[in-house]
């Protein structure tokens, strides 16, 4: 351990527990003790764990349908033709403030990442995630990948679109809070398929 007569140890210490508790170990091991520190898996969300944050998809989706007037489901795309499309489909229940990682697709055959083809599959999974078709499912996609919606909405496919704002905030200040949730035990919930 360090020492530095100059510094408050006491705050020190009580920086050093924030950072942990908010999964920034890594922030701390090099910071505050000057350790290396490598990339991997625990780089950006140092607290994920499989047994942690994965419930089976059919113990979790009865939960998910059994409450579904109350929560809130989303689509968020990153739409890509010569890269991956991806999708994730999310529930949120607003009373006990839990996320619910429902399904994904990342699709990396370029010939099945047009527009027609992606939206078909969007919303025919979120038909069979939720069947209840007077779910209203907020559908939220990169604001870089424009041509994406316009070409939705060009060919009248149905739904809606609605871009991020991610260019607003800071990128730090959104992964920290994401953090945070892993952090809390039952508020960061993925289906292991």
């Amino acid at each position: 351990m360090w020492v530095n007569p100059s510094l408050d140890r006491v705050e020190i210490e009580k920086q050093m527990s924030a950072l942990k508790k908010a999964g920034d170990e890594a922030v701390v091991k090099r910071e505050y003790l000057g350790q290396d520190c490598y990339g991997g898996a625990e780089a950006v969300f140092p607290k994920w764990k499989r047994e942690t944050h994965c419930i089976k998809h059919d113990v979790l989706m009865p939960n998910i349908v059994g409450n579904q007037d109350v929560l809130r489901f989303y689509t968020v795309l990153d739409p890509a033709t010569t890269s991956v499309f991806a999708v994730l489909f999310l529930a949120y229940n607003p009373k006990t403030s839990q996320i619910f990682f429902l399904d994904e697709i990342y699709e990396s055959d370029r010939r099945k990442t047009d527009p027609r083809s992606m939206w078909t599959r969007i919303l025919a999974l979120q038909r069979e995630l939720v069947p209840n078709s007077s779910i209203k499912w907020r559908n939220y996609y990169d604001e870089a990948e424009a041509w994406f919606a316009n070409d939705v909405m060009n060919n009248r496919l149905g739904g809606s679109l609605t871009p991020t704002q991610k260019s607003k905030y800071d990128k730090d200040a959104q992964i920290s809070t994401i953090r945070m949730a892993m952090g809390e035990k039952g508020y960061f919930i993925v289906t292991g398929k």
